[in-house]
C-alpha cells in the first residue's frame, strides 16, 4: 500500500514539478474598473503581477523539494524489504502535509485578482510595502507550508546495514564496509556479483621409452632409462598409463566492490603424495582476495593462496597454454602447483591492465595481469603443503609488454626469488647399491638454500609467435655419493 501510494503521488500530483523549467506564469486579465471608482494605478497592477510570480515560483520550488523527499522515502522503503512495503500507511490525522493530491491541487490553482478594485480606495495601503492579498483558500483546506515533509523512518526494530563497531576509519574497516554497502544503492548485493566457471582435461597417456615398457607396443626399451616420475602428472609413470583426468577445476570469482575482488579455485583430480590406490581428491588451488588501494586498480595487494609471480609459463592458465604441461626447468622453481601462501603487491598502470586483458581474451596466450612490477613474501614449501621452517621466501618481477607500430605485441621480463627449502626425505639406495637410507639434510626444520634468477621473452602469436625462458640459480640436491 505504501509503495502504491508513493507512486500515485509522484506520478499524479508532482508531474508538473518534475519539469526542468518552472511552470508558466498565468497572465490574469486586467480587471475593469468598478463604476464610480478611480482607475487602478499601473504600479499597483505591476506589484500584483510580481507578487503572483514570486508565489508561483515558491510553490514550484516547494513541490520540487517534496518530490525529492518522496523519492528518498521510496528508496528507503525498497531497501527495507517487502515486509515494510506491505505495511499499513499511517492514519490521515497523523500525516504531515501534503496529505492528498487534492490538497496540492488547491495550492496550484491560479491566484484570484478580485481584490484589485478595492485596493484602489483611499484607505488602501502602499503597494510597495504591502502587496495585496492574492489568494484566500476556503475554510478547512490544507495548504502545504514551506517546510518539506520529513521522510518516514524504516520499520521499527530494523537498523539496516550499519557499521556498529567502527564509527571511524582507524582500522580501515569502515572504508571496506562502505564499499560493500554503498548508501542508497539499488545495485546487486556483493554475493550476487560472484560468478562460477570451470574446466577439465581428459587424457590418454603413454611413455615412449622407459624401463618396463612393452617393446612390442612402442618399440625397444631404453636399457639405461628409468621410469618417469612427474610430480605434476602422476598418471605418467611408465608402469600403469591409460586414461586419466589431468585437471577438474571449479572456480568461484567476482568483483564484489570497487576495492575488493575474490577468487576461489579447487581441483577435483588431485592425487596427493602417498596415495597408491585412490585418486581424484579435491584440493584447494587458489583462495585469495585482491585489495585495491583506489578505484583505478593500479595498486593492489593479493592476500592468500595464489600463484607466485615467477616465470611467464608458470603464470599462464592451463586453459591458455599451448603445451600440455609446463617445462620442468622453470616449473621446478615454484613446485608443487606454482602456488603458495603469501602477500604480493602488484603495480599495473591502467593502459597495461587493458593490454593484459586483451592478450588473454583475444586468444593470444597471455599470462594474465600479474602486474608490471610485482613484489611479495610467501612460505616457500608450495601450495597446499605444510610449512616446515621459520624462513620466508621473497620474490620480485618486472615485465613490460609493448605494442609495436605494426600491431605486434612483445613482452620481456626479469624475475627472481630466494629462500630456504626443506626437502621431504625418502629412503633410497645410494647409487643403486647397498641398503636403503634417508639422505642427510632432509626433513626436520633446517632448510637448504634455494634461489633463482630468470629472464623471459615472448613474441605473441599474431598468428605465429614464440616464447623463451632462461633461469639460473642453486637449489637442494643430492651430493655425488647420494648420501
Amino acid at each position: 500500500m505504501a509503495t502504491f501510494f508513493l507512486a500515485w503521488c509522484l506520478g499524479g500530483s508532482f508531474s508538473s514539478a518534475r519539469a526542468q523549467d518552472p511552470p508558466p506564469v498565468p497572465t490574469p486579465p486586467v480587471p475593469s474598473a468598478i463604476p464610480g471608482a478611480a482607475p487602478a494605478p499601473a504600479t499597483l497592477i505591476e506589484a500584483q503581477l510580481k507578487a503572483q510570480q514570486e508565489m508561483i515560483q515558491k510553490l514550484a520550488e516547494q513541490n520540487q523539494k517534496l518530490t525529492e523527499q518522496l523519492d528518498r522515502l521510496a528508496r528507503r522503503l525498497d531497501s527495507i524489504g517487502p515486509e515494510a512495503s506491505s505495511a499499513t500507511p499511517p492514519p490521515a490525522a497523523s500525516r504531515t502535509t501534503p496529505a492528498t493530491p487534492r490538497d496540492l491541487l488547491i495550492e496550484e490553482r491560479p491566484p484570484q485578482t478580485t481584490a484589485t478594485a478595492t485596493a484602489t480606495s483611499d484607505s488602501a495601503p502602499d503597494a510597495a510595502t504591502a502587496p495585496p492579498k492574492v489568494y484566500d483558500p476556503p475554510a478547512g483546506a490544507q495548504v502545504a507550508t514551506s517546510s518539506p515533509a520529513p521522510a518516514s523512518d524504516p520499520a521499527p526494530g530494523h537498523k539496516g546495514l550499519i557499521d556498529s563497531l567502527h564509527h571511524d576509519d582507524d582500522y580501515g574497516l569502515k572504508s571496506l564496509f562502505d564499499s560493500l554497502h554503498p548508501e542508497h544503492s539499488k545495485g546487486k548485493a556483493w554475493y550476487e556479483k560472484l560468478s562460477i566457471r570451470g574446466y577439465t582435461q581428459f587424457r590418454f597417456g603413454r611413455s615412449l621409452a622407459a624401463e618396463g615398457i612393452d617393446p612390442d607396443l612402442l618399440g625397444s626399451e631404453d636399457p639405461s632409462g628409468a621410469n618417469p616420475n612427474l610430480l605434476g602428472d602422476r598418471s605418467i609413470n611408465g608402469n600403469a598409463e591409460n586414461f586419466s583426468i589431468r585437471r577438474a577445476r571449479l572456480i568461484l570469482f567476482g568483483s564484489v566492490s570497487d576495492h575488493l575482488d575474490l577468487y576461489f579455485q579447487t581441483d577435483f583430480a588431485n592425487t596427493p603424495p602417498g596415495s597408491t590406490t585412490a585418486t581424484q581428491f579435491a584440493q584447494l588451488r587458489d583462495l585469495y582476495g585482491d585489495l585495491y588501494l583506489d578505484k583505478t586498480k593500479v595498486n593492489r595487494f593479493r592476500v592468500g593462496l595464489s600463484k607466485v609471480p615467477f616465470g611467464f609459463e608458470n603464470m599462464q592458465s592451463s586453459q591458455n597454454r599451448v603445451p600440455l604441461d609446463r617445462t620442468d626447468a622453470i616449473n621446478t622453481g615454484v613446485t608443487p602447483n606454482e602456488r603458495d601462501l603469501g602477500v604480493f603487491y602488484y603495480w599495473t598502470p591502467v593502459a597495461k591492465q587493458k593490454l593484459f586483458k586483451e592478450l588473454v581474451d583475444g586468444g593470444l596466450k597471455g599470462s594474465g595481469n600479474y602486474g608490471v612490477f610485482a613484489f611479495g613474501a610467501y612460505n616457500g614449501q608450495g601450495g597446499s603443503q605444510i610449512e616446515k621452517n621459520l624462513n620466508l621466501y621473497m620474490v620480485a618481477r618486472l615485465t613490460y609488454p609493448v605494442v609495436l607500430p605494426s600491431g605486434q605485441v612483445i613482452e620481456a621480463s626479469l624475475q627472481g626469488y630466494g629462500g630456504e627449502y626443506v626437502v621431504q626425505g625418502a629412503r633410497i639406495r645410494p647409487l643403486g647399491k647397498g641398503k636403503a637410507i634417508v639422505p642427510d639434510g632432509t626433513d626436520g626444520t633446517h632448510g637448504l638454500r634455494d634461489q633463482r634468477l630468470a629472464a623471459t621473452f615472448v613474441y605473441y602469436p599474431q598468428p605465429f609467435g614464440f616464447q623463451a625462458e632462461w633461469n639460473v640459480g642453486e637449489g637442494p640436491g643430492l651430493n655425488e655419493a647420494q648420501t
